[in-house]
């Protein structure tokens, strides 16, 4: 049969829900985009470097230790779930352990 296929190596952002400040009853509020928001968004998503740019935002001032940051990135977007032509499913999500002193 055709080989197991695991990702479309393609990156991608999917968000689920965004949660901006407290409201008074002490529950989160899903943010609301404007258009223009949105399309920066998708601009962003189109254009070839967005991995880097993102995994440069982490801890600007550490210098280095990009893998780290990469990974710290996984944990912020997640993973997502996948079903292989086998019937196998693997999980979405990420886990990462950083020990530092």
């Amino acid at each position: 049969g055709a080989p197991a296929a695991f990702g479309s190596g393609e990156p991608y952002l999917r968000v689920v829900g965004l949660k901006v400040g407290m409201d008074t009853d002490g529950k989160g509020s899903l943010a609301r985009f404007t258009a223009e928001e949105e399309e920066h968004f998708r601009a962003m998503a189109r254009s070839g470097d967005i991995r880097e740019r993102i995994v440069k935002s982490i801890a600007p001032s550490i210098c280095g230790r990009d893998d780290v940051k990469a990974a710290v990135a996984c944990l912020l977007f997640s993973g997502t779930r996948k079903r292989l032509n086998d019937g196998m499913h693997l999980r979405g999500d990420v886990n990462v352990l950083l020990l530092g002193d």
